[in-house]
């Protein structure tokens, strides 16, 4: 077995293998927990998620009929923002499967501003007309257009993360995991600037405030 087949592995251990009359068999399954929850203890493998921002620009126009050309009387943009999340959990060997991608949240529609270039049309003309699409903003891959989160399944608790590579490249990390430590991994660009008492997400940082003794 190549040596990339044994690594990565959630808890770091590796699948030792013996040969026996010239076939291969695993040894007898002693291997480790692959996660512990930091905050319950829970062992299954933790939840992760991932979240696609996706804008639309659209505009809803007045038309202008007075015959002076203009391409609308009134026009009013709006910025559809729509977020679309996968779900999956991780396997033995820290790579997450995807079992749900695309499922839809709710949707915000804002307001840009609106421009008025002939008063008189606009005023006969209705404002509640239907919504047009202008154009698509495509969905890149920074901290505003795609988050990641990683949260126990058991207490349902964010847990803090990382990766193998930076600019998340490579593999995510999660808290619980023997392969978790600072050190060695990249933070997720939106946990870049957090990073206090040794961990990148505030709620994992924060430790539980040990009572007051009172004075005699």
């Amino acid at each position: 077995m190549s040596e990339s087949h044994n690594l990565g592995r959630l808890d770091g251990s590796h699948d030792s293998r013996v040969l026996t009359g010239g076939n291969t068999i695993p040894k007898t399954d002693e291997r480790r927990t692959h996660f512990t929850c930091p905050h319950c203890g829970h062992t299954d493998p933790p939840e992760a998620r991932r979240v696609v921002r996706k804008e639309t620009l659209l505009q809803r126009v007045v038309p202008c009929n007075c015959g002076r050309r203009r391409p609308a009387a009134w026009a009013e943009e709006f910025i559809r923002c729509e977020e679309y999340c996968d779900t999956g959990s991780f396997d033995e060997d820290g790579i997450i499967n995807w079992r749900e991608k695309g499922r839809k949240g709710p949707e915000h529609l804002e307001s840009l501003g609106e421009t008025t270039e002939c008063g008189a049309c606009s005023r006969k003309g209705s404002h509640e007309g239907e919504l047009i699409e202008i154009a698509e903003v495509q969905p890149g891959d920074s901290d505003s257009d795609v988050r990641y989160t990683v949260q126990c399944s058991g207490c349902l608790k964010q847990l803090d993360f990382g990766w193998t590579e930076p600019q998340r490249g490579g593999r995510l990390v999660p808290a619980g995991t023997k392969d978790f430590k600072l050190s060695s991994l990249h933070p997720d660009p939106q946990h870049e600037k957090r990073e206090t008492k040794g961990c990148w997400l505030d709620v994992d940082a924060k430790a539980p405030r040990k009572p007051k003794r009172r004075k005699r």
